[in-house]
């Protein structure tokens, strides 16, 4: 290791440094939406390294190159540790997880709420519960920059990307103790590519790297353009009915088995793939006890999420390369240039061309005695391509999407009153809607005459304001009863608390009775 050097300075969980270990090689992967790995190997032989080294120390990785100097590459958790044995070699390989993995050794508590918050104002109140770590936030580009969120027992770093991913942003390690939240997506001026003789693509160039090893894979298994998106289960899932997003895309309102339900849609990815429909589960919960609104506000933005990163199949390249001088983030877009050729019964016949900019899910940066190569996972879309064992946890989150306390149920409330009306009087109904109620099936407002013979023209108030328009217009002989559906009007104010009902006379005098019936879907 004449021209590099590599080590890594020991820490103990509270930041005290133990000592210096060589590196034999040393493996750093960053990935976008979450913790990255390490993987260090040392000498078994080396007496320092196994006196250092132990589950759960801190490390801090560090090369030495001709370019660039002295640089830290990585740092993490020592989570593992192997012994590899080949050839008669013995050599120990510590691995773990890079730095955000502290996010991971917090949790929220139970019952953390935000209740229309701006996005920023969690992201940082959530990360500087952790000791020593903050929080850089840019909502540049982001529709709707408030939403309601409860959390119950979620690391802290779920909880992060549960905020970030529903409004259409990512997460991603910056540097020890600051995790930075964005749309990302900017152009980090770095081309790959197999052509080894181009325009400006020069030996001198930090920013160019040639392929070593490229592997392709396209996938349309996911792609899903119609979302019908709620939260919950039974009669009490949460939908987008109380809503009031309206952009990018409308909420269409259609009924199916007997029930309304409420989607979005792309249409443009309709037309290109046809109607691929899903009903997607939001795994996290929103806050409920708040305002609905909010919280269907918080499921609409969490599903638009969704939709634009399934409407369209997934690319997904596999690229390694030698000493790519500048670093790559994930969430970052590269180019990739390729040009693939063959000679076919002497024709020359391209077999993939490609020239166009694609998003880092994950970046790993090898380092050992022959220098450094790079391998990145890159796609057309910001998401990490689904394999078999992120299927399986889809599958097991499916299984339990609402945690205990958020468990919904259905009950019905009766509220009567009774009253002599003359033109102009009134009677009134005094009800309250607990907190955790979270929306209501159907409210009917039921007036019967008591006495058979009047009023016969009424109107009606929810909380001061008129609410209806003489909806009982019949003659003193004619039908004695009527009923109004309410639950639109209920729900349109905020839901719970104390609400009033009034009921007056427009014309003729006699007793009524006023029964309203509420099937209202709450939380255990």
């Amino acid at each position: 290791m004449a021209a590099n050097r590599l080590w890594a300075e020991v820490h103990l969980p509270n930041g005290q440094m133990q000592g210096i270990v060589n590196l034999v090689s040393a493996q750093i992967t960053r990935r976008l939406d979450g913790a990255g790995e390490i993987v260090i190997s040392v000498p078994t032989t080396d007496a320092n390294a196994a006196n250092l080294l132990g589950l759960w120390r801190r490390v801090r990785i560090f090369w030495i190159s001709p370019i660039r100097g002295k640089s830290q590459i990585g740092a993490g958790i020592l989570l593992r540790k192997k012994l590899d044995i080949a050839a008669g070699m013995v050599q120990t390989a510590w691995t773990g997880a890079d730095a955000l993995a502290e996010l991971r050794q917090v949790t929220t508590g139970l019952k953390m709420i935000y209740d229309d918050k701006p996005i920023g104002t969690i992201i940082n109140d959530l990360v500087e519960r952790v000791n020593g770590w903050d929080a850089a936030v840019d909502l540049a580009g982001v529709s709707y920059t408030s939403t309601s969120r409860r959390f119950d027992g979620q690391t802290i770093l779920a909880a992060v990307r549960a905020v970030a991913q529903g409004a259409g942003m990512h997460l991603r390690l910056k540097r020890d103790g600051l995790v930075e939240v964005g749309r990302f997506g900017a152009d980090s001026g770095v081309r790959v590519t197999n052509i080894r003789k181009a325009g400006g693509m020069t030996a001198g160039n930090r920013k160019l790297a040639l392929i070593e090893r490229l592997s392709v894979v396209t996938d349309g298994y996911e792609v899903v353009n119609w979302i019908e998106p709620v939260w919950g289960a039974g009669n009490g899932v949460l939908t987008l009915k109380r809503s009031t997003r309206n952009s990018p895309y409308p909420i269409n309102e259609t009924v199916r088995n007997g029930r309304k339900i409420y989607t979005i849609k792309d249409d443009a990815s309709i037309a290109e793939y046809g109607q691929i429909e899903a009903v997607v589960r939001m795994p996290d919960a929103p806050y409920l006890a708040g305002s609905i609104t909010n919280a269907a506000n918080t499921l609409y933005d969490w599903a638009v999420a969704q939709l634009n990163r399934k409407k369209t199949p997934q690319k997904t390249y596999a690229v390694s390369g030698l000493k790519l001088d500048s670093r790559v983030l994930p969430g970052d877009k590269v180019r990739l240039v390729y040009s693939g050729k063959i000679i076919q019964d002497g024709q020359i016949v391209n077999y993939e061309d490609i020239d166009d900019l694609f998003w880092v899910i994950s970046a790993t940066e090898t380092y050992d005695m022959n220098g450094s190569r790079f391998s990145w996972e890159i796609s057309n879309v910001d998401i990490e391509p689904a394999n078999a064992a992120d299927m399986v946890a889809d599958a097991l989150l499916q299984m339990d999407i609402s945690p205990l306390e958020q468990k919904l149920t259905a009950s019905i409330a009766r509220h009567t009153v009774s009253g002599t009306l003359a033109k102009g009087a009134a009677v009134e109904m005094t009800f309250n809607i607990p907190a955790l109620v979270v929306d209501i099936g159907t409210a009917t407002l039921r007036v019967t005459r008591a006495d058979g013979t009047g009023p016969y023209v009424v109107d009606f108030k929810i909380d001061g304001v008129y609410s209806g328009n003489g909806p009982w217009m019949e003659t003193a002989a004619s039908d004695n009863e009527f009923e109004v559906d309410v639950d639109d009007i209920l729900a349109a104010g905020t839901l719970a608390g104390d609400h009033t009902i009034t009921v007056e006379a427009l014309y003729g005098t006699g007793t009524v009775e006023v029964v309203l019936e509420i099937v209202q879907i709450g939380v255990n």
